[in-house]
């Protein structure tokens, strides 16, 4: 990440402030910006029985969402395409963005069947069971 000053000596960090600050000195700031430009957040959570796993994902619909296990590994894709124009007098104005994003995690113990995934008010909620194990102690008598 890099380092910005501003002209009173405070230290500015990341590129996102920067882009801002130059589309708005550019006279651009009137551009619909995406919730998220890179990545999203997640939380993962366990108990004995599952993981629960939580994405915050604004703005985004359940068709634009992919979810996929495979070897302990669950891969959250969004892909989000949107188009919108604006006709008013004496000019048009016509905008497309699309937004790509991947989070993979690692679940041990994970197992494909019955999962769960709901999409409510910008918060992604998937339940990933866990696999029951056997208990595999085998007691060997001593002679």
């Amino acid at each position: 990440m890099k380092n910005y000053m501003i002209s009173n000596g405070q230290a500015l960090y990341g590129d996102r402030f920067v882009s801002i600050l130059d589309d708005m000195l550019r006279d651009q700031a009137f551009v619909r910006r995406p919730a998220f430009l890179s990545t999203f957040a997640l939380d993962v959570r366990s108990d004995e029985s599952s993981y629960i796993v939580e994405a915050n994902l604004p703005g985004v619909n359940k068709e634009d969402v992919k979810i996929e296990l495979l070897d302990s590994r669950m891969t959250i894709s969004v892909d989000k395409k949107e188009e919108s124009t604006e006709k008013k007098e004496g000019y048009l104005r016509r905008e497309r963005s699309e937004i790509a994003s991947r989070r993979t995690i690692l679940l041990p113990e994970s197992d494909a069947e019955g999962i769960e995934a709901k999409l409510t008010d910008g918060v992604l909620t998937v339940n990933v069971p866990k696999v029951k194990k056997e208990d595999l102690t085998r007691h060997i008598e001593v002679q």
